[in-house]
């Protein structure tokens, strides 16, 4: 792995909480995958760009009583080290760099604050 906490002892913890097909996807906790720091740069990378969380997609994008948190998009290359965290992350995953820029969304920050949630619907 790159920079940052690497995986193994004292380290990134992936833990398996699903089996996988046929029951559903492969469900993973990964404890340790960002440091403090790299957690508050990217939290300062996104509240500037925070809005209402919105419901569906492209034309049928709009706010919802449903989903009351904020969210923010940030884009993989927005800066060297956001690049460097993005670059682990595809470690962990087993894929390659070309395939988080072609294939990855951006790095969706939702933010929620006491009161805020995504109902059940």
């Amino acid at each position: 792995l790159r920079q940052g906490p690497q995986l193994g002892q004292d380290s990134i913890d992936l833990i398996s909480l699903t089996t996988g097909p046929p029951q559903g996807p492969r469900l993973f906790l990964v404890r340790n995958l960002l440091t403090p720091e790299e957690s508050a740069h990217i939290i300062n990378l996104a509240e500037p760009h925070l809005a209402p969380s919105t419901t569906g997609s492209g034309s049928q994008k709009a706010l919802s009583e449903i989903r009351t948190s904020h969210t923010a998009f940030i884009k993989h290359k927005t800066d060297e080290r956001l690049w460097g965290i993005m670059q682990r992350f595809a470690d962990v995953l087993g894929i390659s760099d070309d395939d988080v820029l072609q294939g990855a969304e951006e790095l969706q920050v939702v933010r929620y604050e006491v009161g805020q949630e995504y109902k059940v619907h």
